[in-house]
């Protein structure tokens, strides 16, 4: 996952306006701070509590129940069907998604209707650890929540020696 996301997630911390590319390759442009993000994705939602912006969440799918605040969040759907209506009723001003078979085209359809969507696709476990160490480094003081790793962020490379197993790189398999 790049650096990109993490710029997004704490762009309520900036006054002015920001553009990144999503890992598809598509820019995406916020006029302003981010206030209202909607994550499509139990990982993001994490991810965007470790980056310090989980009181900006107003909506996630199911699944997303780390740390325990997310579990509050209004429901928008789940990973195989994604509830346009309930995400455009929380007036979203960032929408975070993991576009997959079940969720790619609502994740479409939103973009289409002009909402700024960050489309992030982790290749490897060790993409999302990368992204959240990122996120430590940011400017702005850690918020309590986020003083230690989720549990995906682990090294995947590490986990899979303590179990006798290593990952080949860019395959998505491992081998014992």
């Amino acid at each position: 996952m790049r650096l990109a996301v993490v710029f997004l997630l704490w762009a309520f911390h900036a006054s002015a306006q920001i553009s990144v590319r999503d890992d598809y390759g598509k820019e995406v442009r916020l006029e302003k701070p981010a206030g209202r993000i909607v994550s499509l994705a139990p990982h993001l939602t994490e991810l965007v509590y470790a980056a310090g912006a989980g009181a900006q969440l107003v909506g996630a799918v199911e699944h997303s129940d780390f740390p325990a605040a997310a579990s509050s969040l209004p429901r928008v759907g789940g990973d195989a069907r994604i509830d346009l209506e309930a995400v455009i009723a929380l007036r979203p001003e960032l929408i975070v998604a993991w576009p997959n078979a079940g969720s790619l085209r609502a994740v479409e359809r939103l973009a289409e209707l002009g909402l700024p969507v960050f489309r992030s696709e982790p290749r490897e476990l060790d993409d999302i650890a990368r992204t959240w160490r990122a996120a430590r480094r940011r400017p702005t003081p850690p918020r309590p929540h986020s003083a230690r790793a989720p549990p995906a962020c682990s090294s995947a490379t590490a986990r899979a020696a303590r179990c006798g197993c290593s990952i080949r790189s860019g395959t998505g398999r491992s081998s014992r």
